[in-house]
């Protein structure tokens, strides 16, 4: 093989190569600045977070010690909660099909309620209309993981 072939099968590889190992680096970009803002946040509040898990529409943080969930809903600036786990007295997994699709999971959330049944917050793992959410059977996977991790 002559060294114009190699070069040409060497730039071809570069072409369709390229695009991925760039996406790819981007997305290793992004994660580590959430976890970088997640852990201010945890900073800021005194908290210690053993679980953590980044999501494309959520992080979360437990701090089991501290019986503290931190939630993160991420964008230019961070919105964010503090839950006192002391507080809540039942965590409920809601998730809801709509008739228009087949089968599918339309949105997965977690309710966490408190005394006298009163709903303090919903984590909101999947939700059709999000185009920022992975797939549903993963979101749901991960709301059964939080919910048990809630309840210890």
């Amino acid at each position: 093989m002559d060294t114009a072939s190699s070069l040409i099968g060497l730039g071809l590889l570069l072409v369709f190569i390229g695009p991925i190992f760039i996406l790819i680096l981007q997305q290793k970009k992004q994660e580590k600045n959430m976890l970088k803002k997640i852990k201010t946040i945890s900073k800021d509040n005194n908290l210690n977070l053993e679980t953590t898990e980044l999501l494309e529409n959520l992080l979360l943080g437990l701090d089991s010690k501290a019986h503290k969930l931190l939630i993160v809903k991420p964008g230019e600036s961070p919105d964010y909660n503090i839950l006192n786990l002391k507080e809540i007295k039942e965590s409920r997994l809601s998730t809801k099909n709509h008739k228009a699709s087949e089968g599918g999971l339309n949105y997965i959330s977690l309710n966490l309620f408190g005394t006298k049944n009163r709903k303090i917050n919903e984590i909101v793992f999947y939700d059709d209309e999000d185009k920022n959410s992975s797939d549903a059977e993963t979101s749901l996977v991960l709301a059964k993981k939080w919910e048990k991790l809630i309840k210890a």
